[in-house]
């Protein structure tokens, strides 16, 4: 483990050049959906990738800051990265049929193909030791998202037609060696979050409760589309030590991060004039504002790293993730006249486990490969379409290359197997009473690809 030494000069000056053009960059990254366990996202950086995370804890390089913050401790000078990963997921969703709010037969498309997106995932960090033990360090990532598109006639309409959630997360960083093979570190988070959440409304059943007449259930479609943002602020903190020449250990801890994301909520009434008449005798189906709560969960992570030889390394990691707060989604609207849109939820924490190994080919070329088993939080009492989530693997493998001293490239592969997602919602749950019946199953596995390009100075 490389130790922060007493340093000055080069890399303070270096610091100051790269963190504003570094900074500016990082807000431009975005990520949807790249099947991890829940909405997360973990492709941060192409060499733990390629370890299937089985590196992320442990390692003293600052490219895996988004992990521990105290791995940027390992920076003998300047350093930058950045990584660019794509998951190109493979997807389908087999609606098994439904019944409207009030049980008559539901129609619609029943294949959706694609209905989980592509993702592509940039990240950017650095770091520069600046004396006395100190070293500073900036990550800039997107740790949370997802993308979940459904068409307008679809069977499940009522329960989603588009979910996109987006994060933009910076995490500066200071670290402190105290002793030689131990460093500490800590940080703020500072996350924007961007949402959307769109469905249909059942027009027809909602007036055929009410007796109005002429009302079609299941034939009279609205529109609901809610688009919101906020910024929120957390915390990151890690150790890291060198248990002996061989062995080092790492623990890292982030934050809860509670948004309150505000917005416009837009109405697309009927073509019937239904949802008109709805709007007209209750005050309610009026564009508006309206706000939800989303916590990002807590994350906690061990891991070790052994040098088994000097060009063998094993490593092994696990991940506690704290979902439990995602008990359910629920959009307040500014009318007072207009019910609270609810969509529960009773996820529960997890585990991820991770185990992989690094080969040194030569002194310029390491080679690595991993697996690691996600569980998802989701329950199948809940689960629905706008996040079909479930069980998956990952196995990886990839190589890095060092071109020269202060340049090397890293490029990974890796193969999502996802567990099919059932889906059984029925209107018997007081926040489906006009969604009605639906059942169906989401499929779906991933091939990720990451290209991640190193400077040291």
């Amino acid at each position: 483990m490389t130790t922060v030494q007493e340093r000055k000069g080069p890399a303070a000056k270096a610091w100051g050049r790269n963190a504003a053009a570094l900074t500016i960059a990082g807000t431009c990254l975005s990520a949807t959906h790249a099947l991890a366990a829940g909405f997360s996202v973990y492709e941060f950086n192409a060499e733990a990738i390629g370890s299937s995370y089985a590196t992320a804890t442990a390692t003293p390089s600052s490219d895996y800051i988004h992990y521990n913050p105290a791995a940027i401790g390992g920076a003998d000078d300047f350093e930058a990265h950045a990584t660019f990963s794509a998951a190109l997921v493979n997807s389908e969703f087999r609606a098994d049929g439904g019944l409207t709010a009030v049980g008559t037969p539901l129609g619609g498309q029943t294949l959706v193909d694609d209905n989980v997106s592509s993702a592509f995932a940039p990240a950017l960090s650095f770091a520069a030791p600046i004396g006395g033990g100190f070293t500073l360090g900036l990550g800039v990532h997107a740790p949370w998202g997802l993308n979940t598109e459904y068409p307008r006639d679809w069977q499940g309409r009522y329960y989603g037609t588009n979910t996109e959630f987006l994060t933009l997360n910076i995490n500066p960083v200071i670290a402190y060696a105290p002793i030689d093979g131990l460093v500490i570190a800590a940080g703020p988070q500072i996350q924007y979050a961007d949402g959307r959440l769109a469905s249909a409304i059942d027009f027809g059943s909602i007036g055929a409760a009410l007796s109005v007449p002429g009302a079609l259930p299941g034939g009279q479609d609205g529109f609901g589309d809610f688009e919101a943002d906020d910024w929120a602020f957390g915390y990151s903190a890690g150790l890291m030590a060198e248990i002996t020449d061989a062995i080092t250990i790492g623990v890292s801890y982030r934050s809860e991060i509670d948004h309150n994301l505000a917005g416009d909520f837009d109405f697309d009434l009927d073509g019937a004039g239904v949802g008109a008449f709805l709007s007209g005798a209750t005050g309610a189906f009026v564009d508006g504002r309206a706000q939800t709560d989303i916590s990002t969960p807590w994350r906690a992570g061990a891991g070790v790293r052994v040098e088994a030889t000097n060009r063998l390394t094993l490593a092994a990691n696990a991940w506690r993730t704290g979902w439990s707060s995602f008990e359910e989604l629920r959009v307040v609207f500014d009318n007072p006249l207009q019910a609270d849109e609810v969509t529960p939820a009773d996820w529960r924490n997890v585990w991820t486990y991770s185990v992989g190994a690094e080969y040194a080919i030569t002194p310029k070329a390491t080679a690595r490969l991993g697996a690691m088993h996600d569980r998802s939080p989701t329950r199948d009492a809940t689960r629905t379409p706008q996040i079909p989530d479930a069980d998956r693997i990952q196995v990886s493998g990839g190589a890095t290359y060092r071109f020269t001293k202060q340049f090397g490239a890293t490029f990974t592969a890796a193969h999502l197997f996802v567990e099919d997602a059932p889906i059984d919602l029925s209107r018997l749950t007081p926040a489906n009473a006009f969604r009605g019946d639906f059942a169906g199953r989401s499929e779906a596995s991933a091939n990720i690809l990451s290209l991640q390009l190193s400077y040291r100075l």
